[in-house]
């Protein structure tokens, strides 16, 4: 079924790669990550472990460039 609206919402990627999931999209330049890492692991040590599920298939961009999505859902209590 993900291949097939991939098809459908001409994913550019669809020859590329296989369908895979994205947890943190690259917002820093590999060139960087040296010093990026350092303060990402200092704040998400105070992070607690927890559940989260994907039940939700969404999608956004249209038909020039869809994207799909799974939309994310806390099991039990919020980290916080």
């Amino acid at each position: 079924p993900i291949q097939r609206l991939r098809e459908e919402l001409r994913d550019g990627g669809l020859c590329r790669w296989p369908p895979h999931v994205n947890l943190v999209y690259p917002f820093v330049d590999p060139r960087y990550f040296g010093r990026a890492v350092p303060p990402l692991r200092e704040a998400l040590a105070a992070v607690e472990p927890f559940e989260v599920r994907f039940s939700r298939l969404q999608t956004f961009g249209g038909r020039r460039r869809g994207v799909v999505w799974l939309e994310p859902k806390v099991v039990g209590a919020a980290p916080g």
